[in-house]
Formats: C-alpha cells, structure tokens, sequence
C-alpha cells in the first residue's frame, strides 16, 4: 500500500479545491470498476491510501472529470508520493 499526497495547484500556482475520481482497473485487493472520490481541502491538500494494481485518475475540472490516466502501482511505487509524480512515472498503457 502506498500514500499519495500533496497540493493540487493549477497552472497559476493557485491551491485546486477539487475532487481526484480513482477507478480499480485491475487489482488483486480492489473490486474491478469500483470508485473513490477524494475530495482535496480549501488549501489544495490531499491525501489517500493505494493498493498495488491498475487504477484510472481523473480530477473534476470544469464541472466534469478530465480523461483520466491510467497508472499502475506496484512494490516498486515510492511512498509517500505526490499526484504529479506518481501520473509522470507510473502512468501504464491499458
């Protein structure tokens, strides 16, 4: 299990009060399709728990969810990690 956490800021630096939509794509733990919103605080701060496995990320932006990005984590993926980092380096082709 990894924890994924950090500040969610747009392209202006600002602090992002938003939500994270996570899907199991596939995971041994995870029931395939199940979701999870996080929910980011008024100062951009998040923070949630991952099992190993495939899961699609999308954030709300705009009044909708973005196309998500597939990622994989497994007992390679650092813990804690950020967002940002973790979408750059884990990111997997379904």
């Amino acid at each position: 299990m990894i924890t994924v956490s950090g500040i969610l800021v747009n392209p202006f630096n600002e602090p992002m009060q938003t939500s994270i939509r996570v899907t199991a794509v596939n995971s041994n733990i995870s029931i395939l399709s199940a979701e999870a919103i996080e929910k980011t605080a008024a100062n951009g701060s998040y923070s949630f728990n991952l099992v190993e496995g495939d899961f699609r990320i999308d954030l709300f932006v705009d009044d909708e969810y973005s196309k998500g990005e597939y990622i994989t984590v497994d007992n390679l993926t650092p813990t804690p990690i950020d967002l940002g980092t973790l979408l750059e380096n884990h990111v997997t082709i379904i």
